[in-house]
């Protein structure tokens, strides 16, 4: 099934030195949300687009095809 993940985290933004909050929002494929939602987290978290990382919120909702 196809899932629209939003996450919220907090990172630093690399031009300023300054920790900021962002969010990222992606369709994933996956069998539930919960694999989405860890599917989600690992593609911010295994980028190396950030550093310092720290959790902040996500959720997942069934999405169409489009």
């Amino acid at each position: 099934m196809l899932y629209t993940v939003h996450t919220s985290f907090e990172a630093r933004d690399n031009e300023t030195g300054f920790m900021r909050r962002w969010c990222k929002t992606e369709k994933i494929e996956a069998p539930d949300k919960l694999t989405a939602k860890t599917i989600a987290w690992h593609h911010i978290a295994d980028s190396g687009e950030y550093s310092f990382v720290t959790y902040g919120s996500q959720n997942a909702r069934a999405s169409s095809r489009k």
